[in-house]
């Protein structure tokens, strides 16, 4: 018999589905992504820690897990909210949704009203809410207690434990964890690069002394602002004259790093399908998306850093060019023009060739 849940969002909303993988309580943040595919990539990416995904997309679970799930044991999303699971994933799956689901401990909800869902968190903008398996569940208890859950900083949670290093034939990299999905590791060393991965508390002295050739800060989840902390160290990183990019939450940081300032977006940019605008340009490229912060580009100093990019949907800065004398850039999205493939953008590829890996790239 199948298992009945509830999602309780913090505006008192109440919607019943069918319970998928985990079937455990769990409180969350719950935004909606717009992906028609690439579902196990957003549940396993570090940046969706803490949140509650609600697909777009009515049919989940088509494709199944065919891969090594090589990010078990870092954070991944909180719960899955969606319309239908496939009962017929694809020749060569090793895993339903649901199984993969439960392997990772995420719990989830189908048989949603999923439209209304989204037009709810369009109007109302991305809301705290519990999923419960319980059927006498007090619904103001649960109200209260997502309304007073104190944020914190998560993107520490999903970094690196210690620092991890894969050797190359190029240049070296060092890549700052503020919980990186594991694609810029990978492409990184596919391009040759000597690779370490540091964890978000490591020194910016430690990092300049290893005397690596280009620094990248990464994406990862998260308010920036719970990272203050950690916003010395990137000023100095900043200052330090090694060829420096940063990406997502890295864009972010840098951004307050260099007193710039960083807001809550109503909703958030999910999805693979964001049009980003290029300043210099004036080109335009479809970007793959995981955010719900943005840089305020009312608070950038235009004597510090110029707009690279920005969102033809709601113009808010996507890219950032720093005014240090040497390559230090930012990008809020990961830096490829599609999807799947690796395939820098302009800037990305300005900053390889500072790193002096031209034959890499």
């Amino acid at each position: 018999m199948e298992k009945r849940g509830w999602l309780v969002l913090e505006d008192g909303s109440v919607f019943e589905g069918c319970g998928l993988g985990a079937k455990s309580d769990v409180t969350a943040e719950f935004v909606f992504n717009t992906g028609m595919t690439g579902y196990y990539e957003m549940l396993s990416d570090p940046a969706s820690a803490g949140l509650g995904i609600v697909t777009t997309f009515p049919v989940i679970g088509s494709w199944g897990a065919a891969f090594e799930d090589k990010d078990r044991g870092r954070p991944c999303a909180a719960a899955l909210i969606c319309r239908q699971v496939s009962e017929c994933p694809s020749d060569g799956a090793t895993q339903d949704i649901g199984d993969y689901m439960l392997s990772r401990g995420i719990t989830g909800l189908s048989e949603i009203d999923t439209r209304q869902l989204t037009r709810l968190i369009r109007k109302t903008g991305s809301m705290r809410g519990a999923i419960t398996f319980d059927p006498s569940y007090n619904k103001a208890a649960l109200i209260k207690a997502v309304k007073t859950s104190e944020p914190k900083c998560i993107a520490k949670a999903a970094s690196v434990r210690a620092a991890e290093s894969r050797a190359g034939e190029g240049k070296k990299i060092a890549i700052l964890d503020a919980g990186a999905y594991r694609n810029i590791f990978n492409d990184m060393c596919a391009l040759k690069y000597s690779v370490t991965a540091y964890p978000l508390e490591t020194s910016a002295e430690l990092i300049i002394n290893d005397k690596p050739d280009g620094i990248i800060i990464s994406d990862g989840p998260g308010d920036p602002k719970t990272c203050n902390e950690f916003t010395d160290a990137v000023k100095k990183l900043i200052a330090c004259g090694i060829p420096l990019f940063g990406i997502g939450l890295g864009h972010q940081l840098m951004a307050l790093a260099s007193g710039f300032d960083t807001f809550k977006m109503p909703h958030g940019h999910r999805g693979a399908n964001y049009p980003v605008k290029e300043t210099a340009t004036g080109k335009a490229y479809i970007t793959t998306q995981n955010h719900g912060y943005a840089v305020d580009n009312k608070s950038v100093d235009k004597t510090k850093a110029e707009i690279a990019y920005t969102n033809l949907h709601d113009g808010t800065v996507e890219g950032l060019r720093f005014k240090s004398g040497r390559p230090c850039m930012s990008l809020q999205y990961y830096p490829q023009t599609g999807a799947y493939v690796l395939k820098p953008n302009a800037m990305f590829t300005e900053f390889l060739a500072a790193v002096g890996g031209e034959k890499n790239a």
